[in-house]
């Protein structure tokens, strides 16, 4: 149909009635699709939660093995080489350079199980125990260090006494298990 030809009242009628039926049409569409719009905003904010908490927990598994490697090294730091006991043996050095003072053994240990208490709870229950039990093993390595009871006056292993190996393999156990949990977890999967 030609508007032009037709006079100006008619066009300008002609024209209402589009811009109602326009509105009519986008409101009733808007309307109908609203609740398609809702699900799909709470399905987008929902895969952004579970990605934000994915992200959130890859962080803190690799806090955790991060921390169980930091007590790896600590614990195998404390215990003094062949060179350094052929030092002392021989006399070139005292046993007190060889070692660290208690007070800094104990902080460290305190230091360790603050942190293991901040992560365990954003863990995985197989991971906080696993680093639970890793931190308690630094904790018995760290007693029979920082212990005042001399060693031909402690029991043996077979008596009851800890084992500083067994402590010492169930740290390296926990550290290498945390490792490959954030492997697995965090990386392998991207």
């Amino acid at each position: 149909m030609e508007i032009e030809k037709r006079p100006w009242h008619v066009a300008v009628a002609l024209t209402i009635v589009m811009s109602i039926a326009t509105t009519i049409g986008t409101s009733a569409s808007s309307y109908l699709l609203l609740g398609a719009k809702m699900r799909e905003e709470t399905e987008r904010a929902a895969v952004e939660r579970r990605a934000k908490g994915a992200q959130l927990a890859c962080d803190k598994l690799q806090a955790s093995a991060t921390l169980a490697a930091e007590i790896n090294f600590s614990a195998d730091r404390g215990y003094l080489n062949a060179i350094q006991l052929s030092d002392f043996a021989f006399g070139n050095k005292s046993l007190g350079e060889l070692s660290v003072p208690t007070a800094q053994i104990n902080a460290e240990q305190l230091g360790f199980e603050k942190r293991a208490s901040e992560l365990i709870p954003f863990l995985a229950e197989s991971e906080a125990e696993t680093l639970s039990r890793t931190t308690l093993h630094h904790y018995v390595v760290t007693s029979l260090r920082t212990s005042e009871v001399p060693l031909e006056q402690r029991a043996p292993p077979r008596e009851g006494e800890f084992d500083a190996n067994t402590e010492l393999a169930g740290i390296r156990d926990g550290a290498a298990r945390l490792a490959a949990a954030y492997r697995i977890a965090c990386t392998e999967q991207l």
